[in-house]
């Protein structure tokens, strides 16, 4: 098996503080950083 890594996780087009009051930094950088990061 190769340890060739297929998917990356794509850099934000926005900074993390772009949502806020919606979504906090805090849990933008939570769910993309390490939520997201586990799925690829």
């Amino acid at each position: 098996m190769s340890d060739k890594k297929l998917y990356s996780l794509p850099e934000l087009p926005y900074a993390y503080n772009a949502l806020e009051p919606h979504i906090s930094e805090a849990q933008l950088r939570l769910h993309h950083d390490k939520h997201h990061a586990a799925y690829v």
